[in-house]
């Protein structure tokens, strides 16, 4: 019996050809022949050479679109010209194709559509060989972690749907957005522009968490970063505005046993200890009720790359919409790169991403190098920011949080601005009452601060 003898029992061809679309190919390609380079500037952006399936369309746009830069007439008759002088002609069929593929395309108004769909479909085959590396990957037992594996295979598809971008805009439409956004402010009456953190000081330097921005919140370990930036989440939470807390270092018991003691004012050794007096238990219990319809969300997965924090901020946003996320803390992140600064820097850029694409404030937390302790003035500059210089590049606002020495520091924290991209650089003081991981407006005067100031010389870049 051979296979033509063989039942049909519905099991599928096992031998699948990629995703692809040679009709939108070819009519991409007729429409480039029928009205040459205007044609090239619509789709200019949405596709290239690359994109296409099949090998002799590859070469036809390839010449086409030489032709064009170059300022040559782009028909049918040009076209196969220049693949004749390549010695191309007939790879592509000849001359009779290219007049086909002219003839056979009745219009160009709808090229941009038609050169989606072939991009649609070589985003399908890049995600197919994904899959493929992935498989292969994931059955050469030893050779690689799966959370490695994994992070790579996130990767190379954010990578492929990254592609996916809109078009660039007129400055005359960005001007008129501009002036719609200057006139809210004003009539705002010089309220905040952003999302408040709950903190006058914080918000009167920053002007509030502003929509694409990536706030780099960094401290020596102990100092109270985490807590900080729990308390601004828990701030903006608590107005409404959803927020997204990642938490790499601890268990979401942990960071909810730390937001219980900041609510109630009862302290963390009395929670851990088991030596909460009755009115602690009845103020802890209170929180479990207030916090009933605080959208502050908690992921406490360790490890995480961005994509995976990508996928997770998208259902929160679609889902119930979202103000603020939070990174605790960035080095803790995994992503691509040869060394351990090439990934740093690669996290750092893709929060940014991150930002920009849902629009909305990243609160990244970071480590300070450790040789900041062995200096006379301790103060973190940005050059201390741990593993990679490209966060400073990146970050829209850096924070340092520092203790000062000194008993009239007691119970005071600084928090020293030394990038603000829209506003002022300086120092800010807050109370903190470390006991119950709660913060406060310092309303004193700062013993020996530097009052914040104003850029001299414009905003910086």
């Amino acid at each position: 019996m051979n296979a033509r003898d063989l039942p049909d029992i519905g099991i599928p061809s096992l031998v699948h050809l990629p995703p692809h679309s040679v009709e939108a190919e070819q009519a991409v390609l007729g429409g480039l022949l029928l009205v040459g380079a205007d044609a090239l500037d619509r789709i200019e952006g949405v596709i290239g050479v690359e994109d296409f399936y099949r090998d002799d369309h590859r070469r036809i746009f390839t010449a086409a679109k030489s032709l064009g830069e170059s300022g040559k007439p782009v028909d049918a008759v040009t076209v196969a010209e220049a693949l004749q002088s390549l010695g191309q002609l007939e790879n592509v069929g000849g001359l009779s194709y290219i007049v086909a593929l002219a003839s056979n395309t009745p219009s160009a108004a709808n090229i941009q559509r038609y050169a989606e769909i072939v991009r649609d479909k070589s985003i399908l085959r890049g995600l197919y060989g994904v899959a493929i590396r992935t498989q292969a990957a994931c059955m050469a037992q030893g050779l690689k972690d799966a959370e490695k594996i994994a992070t790579e295979a996130e990767t190379a598809m954010m990578r492929l749907l990254d592609r996916q971008g809109g078009e660039p805009v007129r400055a005359h439409d960005a001007i008129r957005g501009a002036l719609r956004e200057i006139d809210e402010r004003r009539e705002r009456g010089g309220k905040l522009a952003g999302q408040a953190t709950g903190f006058e000081n914080i918000d009167w330097i920053t002007g509030g968490l502003e929509p694409g921005q990536l706030l780099i919140l960094a401290a020596r370990p102990s100092i109270g970063k985490t807590a900080l930036a729990l308390n601004i989440a828990d701030n903006v939470a608590s107005t409404g505005m959803p927020a997204l807390f990642f938490t790499l270092e601890m268990t979401e018991q942990e960071l909810a046993m730390r937001l219980m003691s900041a609510r109630s004012g009862v302290a963390m050794t009395d929670m851990r200890s088991g030596t909460a007096s009755p009115d602690d238990w009845h103020r802890l219990s209170a929180v479990c009720g207030d916090t009933a319809d605080v959208p502050l969300f908690i992921d406490d997965r360790p490890g995480i790359s961005v994509a995976y924090a990508r996928a997770k901020a998208r259902k929160i946003k679609r889902q119930h919409g979202l103000g603020l996320i939070v990174v605790d803390y960035l080095q803790l992140m995994k992503g691509p790169g040869e060394n351990r600064t090439q990934e740093v820097g690669g996290i750092s850029r893709a929060l940014k991403g991150l930002a920009k694409e849902l629009r909305v404030p990243v609160i990244a937390l970071a480590q300070i190098n450790r040789g900041v302790e062995s200096r006379i003035d301790k103060r973190p500059q940005m050059s201390d920011l741990r593993e990679s210089g490209d966060i400073e590049a990146d970050a829209d606002v850096i924070v340092m949080m520092h203790r000062n020495d000194g008993p009239e520091w007691h119970g005071l924290i600084s928090l020293i601005v030394r990038k603000n991209r829209n506003g002022a650089l300086g120092d800010i003081t807050l109370q903190y009452d470390a006991p119950r991981l709660r913060f406060s407006d310092y309303l004193g005067q700062s013993p020996r601060s530097a009052p914040a100031k104003r850029p001299q010389r414009g905003f910086d870049d």
